[in-house]
């Protein structure tokens, strides 16, 4: 996961940035304000959704806006040309100067809103999958798990969890050791996300277990989709420091809303299913 510290230090770097280029806008600005206080009012007045838009568009499209924006503003200073007749060479440079300053304005707060956003899409992303396996983490599970409930409750629906153990895997551990069983859950997980919908979620619990939540999805079908997973499993081909590794088995247990209608029971008793599930021959239970 990305340093939090690290992660500070480069927002408090770009931070820095916009203020230096705030200042030096303010610097171009107060002269102006002193000298023709009508012009450095309508000035920062133009600032405004300039900042505005910097903050909520990108920056490609904030120039759609920019670009009227600064022939209004150009055309205030044609009206003060004529009527308090100032100095073309003056008007010109303010103009220009003012100009530009939109422009950086802009971009430098599309700049630190890019890279908050960069960041804060790592640290999400983190949390979210599970380092190893590229399945979704615990925590993610938990989060998800609620939504679905509260989803199921909300439209009346149903919905149905596995929880999946590979068997016999401490024997892969022992003869292979640690790493190369960390390249089989990985290779296993990309075998679960090819054969459930877009819309399940694949989850890693902890070790070898994973949680599989199927939304709108009953025990029937979830059962059907357990069978489905021990037979891909046993005919799939995982390889493995040059070997290769069929006949793979795992036990599953089945819960489903809303036979279990809160987070605790359910996660209870897939885990009653799962153990269930090892001690019966076809291993695979629904409970």
């Amino acid at each position: 996961m990305i340093d939090s510290k690290e992660f500070l230090r480069i927002i408090k770097r770009e931070q820095l940035l916009n203020t230096l280029i705030v200042i030096f806008i303010i610097s171009l600005g107060a002269p102006l304000l002193v000298a023709e206080p009508p012009l450095g009012v309508l000035t920062f007045i133009f600032y405004l959704p300039v900042v505005i838009l910097g903050i909520f568009l990108k920056f490609k499209r904030a120039l759609i806006f920019y670009f009227p924006l600064l022939v209004l503003y150009g055309l205030s200073f044609y009206y003060f040309y004529l009527v308090e007749g100032l100095p073309p060479f003056k008007i010109s440079l303010l103009f220009g100067l003012n100009g530009i300053g939109f422009f950086l304005v802009g971009y430098m707060l599309w700049r630190l809103r890019a890279l908050i956003f960069k960041e804060y899409k790592k640290i999400r992303e983190k949390a979210i999958f599970d380092s190893l396996t590229k399945a979704f983490s615990r925590d993610f599970f938990e989060e998800m798990l609620d939504h679905q409930l509260k989803e199921a409750k909300r439209m009346k629906s149903e919905f149905s969890l596995l929880m999946l153990d590979l068997d016999w895997l401490k024997k892969y551990n022992d003869k292979l050791g640690h790493p190369a069983v960390d390249n089989l859950l990985s290779q296993f997980v990309d075998l679960l996300k090819k054969m459930v919908r877009k819309s399940d979620f694949v989850c890693r619990w902890g070790g070898d277990e994973f949680m599989i939540i199927l939304p709108h999805t009953s025990d029937e079908n979830a059962y059907a989709l357990a069978k489905r997973i021990r037979q891909g499993l046993l005919k799939a081909k995982f390889s493995i420091k040059g070997q290769e590794i069929t006949s793979l088995s795992a036990s599953i247990g089945i819960a489903s809303y809303p036979n279990f209608y809160t987070k605790e029971m359910l996660i209870e008793k897939v885990d009653e299913a799962l153990y269930n599930a090892k001690r019966t021959k076809e291993r695979i239970y629904k409970i």
